[in-house]
């Protein structure tokens, strides 16, 4: 049977929903490329860590975003995708408080060069408060 090494720490997520589609008033013309949409992610993600130091990795799930039709929304809703990432602090050796927000930093970096590479004028990103419970199987067996 395998064994397994847990680490618990107190940590957040970060959850961001961004269009695909530049504005509003359109008919989701730009697709919903999700392997191109995880490349431009990766990419960011690693210019960025180039300043921050710090690289955030993130799960990508394609979504619709829904607001009134006298705001423009599509029919079906808006194209988008899901950003959401855990931060380990188990992956740095600074202080878990100082990593945490620099992590957010970071993240914050990566949506904000999205942005502007996906031609958005608005995102939410959310933080939440939990445990991340990291488990790696022991070399040991």
């Amino acid at each position: 049977m395998s064994k397994f090494i847990t680490t618990v720490a107190n940590s957040i997520k970060a959850t961001a929903v961004i269009g695909v589609n530049a504005g509003y008033g359109h008919a989701n013309e730009a697709g919903l490329d999700l392997v191109g949409l995880g490349e431009l992610y990766k990419s960011v993600a690693d210019s960025v860590t180039e300043s921050a130091d710090i690289y955030v990795g993130a799960v990508i799930s394609p979504c619709k975003v829904l607001y009134k039709d006298e705001w423009r929304c599509p029919y079906g809703g808006e194209d988008a995708v899901r950003i959401e990432s855990d931060c380990n602090p188990s992956y740095s050796d600074r202080p878990a408080a100082e990593y945490i927000e620099a992590w957010k930093a970071a993240f914050i970096a990566n949506i904000q060069a999205l942005m502007e590479k996906l031609d958005q004028t608005t995102v939410t990103v959310a933080f939440s408060d939990g445990d991340v419970v990291y488990i790696q199987r022991s070399a040991e067996e």
